[in-house]
């Protein structure tokens, strides 16, 4: 009797093992791009923020989102997922060329102020890598310089001891970049708060609560970074300097 019961038993575990698959990550990411690529983007969309909701994030799924938003229409929802795609991976090439392509569709869009050439090259540096890979890269450089120390100590031969003092010296040097631009990529990631603006058109206050007069206006998709907040109000600085109170509702933080 006990052995009859094991076919039953093999078809309930099989049928858990399927069950748990068709609800894991990466079968819902397959069946999301599915639908993406049959232009089902509603249903896309749905699949994509089930994946969060199990608390998975990753450059290539916001990457996605931002795809189907653009999508359906919605500009600020896809430059929103563009941002936090880069938030991850600041060098995920598909996210900055398609966010360029979307910025192509705020209205009346924001200049930055410029900024001097070495500025522009010392950002660019920065967000070649996320903060964990510049980690990465401190601790491969550390522990190189330390081998090279320990060489450079153990060597008697002049040529060789300048050679590993050569070595210590540089890997020390991409040691110390590395650390800068790991703090520099997790302050920006952890502390630099950002937004993007959802209307399509939304009034810039010199007070909160409706109190203050109407300084400008702004466009969906225009990013602005939050420097103070007031109840459910937030004061933004725009890229042109600007600075102005909105409702928070109106905005999305990346």
């Amino acid at each position: 009797m006990r052995w009859l019961n094991l076919p039953v038993l093999w078809f309930l575990l099989m049928l858990c093992v399927v069950s748990s698959r068709a609800q894991s990550p990466d079968s819902l990411m397959e069946q999301a791009n599915l639908a993406y690529m049959d232009e089902s983007w509603n249903e896309a969309m749905d699949m994509y923020e089930t994946i969060l909701q199990m608390e998975v994030e990753s450059a290539p799924l916001y990457y996605n989102m931002g795809n189907t938003a653009y999508q359906l229409g919605e500009l600020g929802r896809a430059i929103l997922y563009y941002e936090r795609a880069l938030r991850l991976n600041p060098s995920y090439e598909p996210a900055l060329h398609n966010l360029e392509l979307a910025r192509n569709g705020i209205i009346n869009p924001i200049e930055s102020i410029p900024v001097l050439f070495y500025q522009r090259w010392h950002e660019n540096f920065i967000a070649l890598f996320s903060a964990d890979m510049w980690a990465i890269a401190l601790i491969i450089g550390l522990a190189l310089c330390v081998i090279s120390i320990a060489l450079f100590l153990l060597k008697q031969i002049i040529w060789q001891k300048k050679l590993f003092l050569t070595l210590a010296a540089s890997f020390l040097l991409i040691t110390l970049i590395a650390a800068y631009a790991a703090q520099r990529q997790y302050h920006r990631l952890k502390h630099k708060q950002e937004v993007i603006v959802m209307e399509e058109v939304l009034t810039v206050r010199s007070a909160p609560a409706g109190r203050g007069t109407e300084l400008f206006r702004v466009y969906e998709g225009t990013k602005a970074e939050i420097i103070h907040r007031m109840d459910s109000w937030k004061e933004l600085r725009f890229a042109d300097g600007n600075v102005g109170w909105v409702d928070a509702a109106d905005v999305a933080q990346i």
